[in-house]
């Protein structure tokens, strides 16, 4: 049988240990465990990565290309561009949903330690800071009711997906996703529309 690239190995080692971190925690994060499921030996991971530690930060890595693939969104209206950036936030998580479950958990600050749980904590900020500009700019543009409190609808937009990552289990298909983060986002838009919109 071929021996898999560096590259291919590297990236099934990040997927598993991304798994093992989301549903099983810090303490199953082990070379044995993730030898295990990727059908290698422990002593192999480690030609692939100098150290636990690496592979933490790989897959923080791995993490922000799912999560900022295509960020920021490009619209013409700041409603526009959140609604992009919720589906497509919503399509990312739900099809790696491990992510939502790393972010709402304190593992990588387990694993990682501060420079890892910064890293995280920064993903969320970014986030964050997207979506309560767009809110703004629409509440200053007359797209979003005056009555709009934008920190709680900015909780609320970000809540909604993670909720959506934590339910995608059993590999929803990309319909089912696209389904619901447009049911999710009629809601949402009800709620941020001017009452004449609404």
């Amino acid at each position: 049988m071929k021996r898999k690239s560096t590259e291919v190995r590297q990236k099934e080692i990040i997927d598993v240990a991304m798994h093992i971190i989301a549903t099983r925690g810090s303490k199953k994060f082990t070379a044995q465990h993730i030898a295990d499921e990727v059908g290698i030996t422990a002593g192999a991971i480690f030609r692939h990565f100098s150290s636990m530690e690496d592979i933490v930060d790989a897959v923080i890595d791995r993490m922000e290309s799912i999560l900022f693939d295509g960020f920021p969104p490009v619209a013409q209206s700041s409603l526009d561009r959140l609604e992009a950036f919720f589906h497509g936030r919503v399509q990312a998580i739900a099809t790696h949903s491990p992510v939502s479950r790393i972010l709402l958990s304190d593992h990588v600050a387990d694993l990682g330690g501060q420079e890892a749980t910064d890293r995280v904590r920064n993903f969320k900020k970014r986030s964050q800071r997207f979506v309560s500009r767009c809110l703004r700019d629409g509440l200053e543009g007359g797209q979003i009711a005056e009555d709009v409190d934008i920190e709680a609808a900015a909780i609320i937009i970000q809540g909604a997906i993670l909720a959506v990552g934590l339910r995608a289990t059993g590999n929803p298909s990309r319909k089912a996703i696209e389904k619901l983060s447009g049911a999710i986002w009629l809601s949402l838009g009800r709620m941020l529309h001017p009452a004449a919109a609404r």
